[in-house]
């Protein structure tokens, strides 16, 4: 059983389930959390969102171990590097020399997920991870005490970046993905279906409005940018949207057209089937699920 928990400023996402090379989610839970309790990924209310937290697994009997989660924070550094292919032990000390420019970070813990490899060269492409333990300590020790046993703790653009490699619409595709949650806009390009780069925004105007659609629109042109300025090959062709609803989404894709780009969402995937609606717990009520709006969570499910 795997269980894959999502938390951002103002959103959970729990997903159950069986992982494998086709994974299946048996139940889907999301609420929303309590403004407060979380900002920038940051505790700021820990005995708020101990209990908030402890009402939800005791009214639906969720699993306390074994659990997998992913945090939406820019405590978290990501950067791409070649480096070469060694043995754990050996990679994380590669790992502190790769963030020896991190002077701030105090304590920090590695990770690292290894994109493409070249075993002739025995080099690969790492996306490397880096946080300040007592941060990541923070929730693990907040789980604990709930009586929850934490497995792992992922940057949620490393678990959106597995599950967008391993996607097969996205294969050989040059195209940028876009993920909302509340105001945090990212937006990621693939270029031949690999991941390349990507931004984090906080957009400012009201949702469902004109101005909000002209400020996604913008990210996605900042986008385009950067890929005619590194001379990226192939040609930017679409946009996916996770995490779009209502008028957000049709204004959003309206204002992206007109960059001459076609927009949909991003499609469901053979690696992982989604539950039906029946198996869903969604306080908004946005009807059966779909992979798009889970992308952080539903990335602990590939293997």
């Amino acid at each position: 059983m795997t269980t894959s928990i999502y938390l951002s400023n103002n959103t959970i996402q729990i997903l159950t389930g069986e992982k494998g090379k086709c994974s299946r989610v048996e139940h889907l839970y999301c609420f929303a959390l309590e403004e407060g309790n979380l900002m920038n990924g940051v505790i700021t209310n820990e005995a708020g969102l101990q209990q908030e937290l402890l009402g939800l697994w005791k009214d639906h009997n969720l699993p306390v171990s074994k659990v997998s989660l992913v945090i939406d924070s820019t405590h978290f550094t990501t950067r791409l590097a070649t480096l070469p292919v060694l043995k754990e032990r050996k990679m994380r000390d590669l790992l502190k020399r790769e963030f020896s420019d991190m002077d701030s970070l105090q304590d920090p813990l590695y990770d690292y997920m290894t994109m493409e490899e070249n075993r002739g060269a025995k080099m690969g492409k790492v996306m490397c991870a880096a946080a300040e333990r007592s941060f990541v300590g923070s929730f693990v020790e907040l789980f604990e005490r709930m009586g929850i046993t934490i497995a792992s703790v992922k940057p949620a653009l490393c678990s959106a970046v597995r599950l967008l490699g391993a996607h097969e619409a996205l294969a050989d595709s040059t195209c940028i993905i876009l993920l909302l949650d509340g105001d945090n806009l990212v937006s990621a390009l693939l270029v031949g279906g690999k991941y390349v780069y990507s931004s984090r925004a906080r957009l400012f105007s009201e949702h469902g409005t004109p101005e909000f659609a002209v400020e996604v629109a913008r990210n996605v042109s900042g986008i385009m940018q950067f890929h005619t300025s590194e001379k990226l090959e192939n040609v930017i062709t679409h946009v996916y949207l996770g995490g779009f609803f209502g008028t957000d989404e049709s204004l959003s894709a309206e204002n992206i057209a007109g960059l001459g780009l076609a927009v949909e969402r991003l499609p469901e995937t053979k690696r992982i089937q989604m539950p039906s609606e029946r198996e869903a717990y969604v306080e908004a009520g946005t009807g059966a699920p779909a992979l798009c709006d889970y992308v952080y969570a539903a990335g602990n499910f590939i293997l």
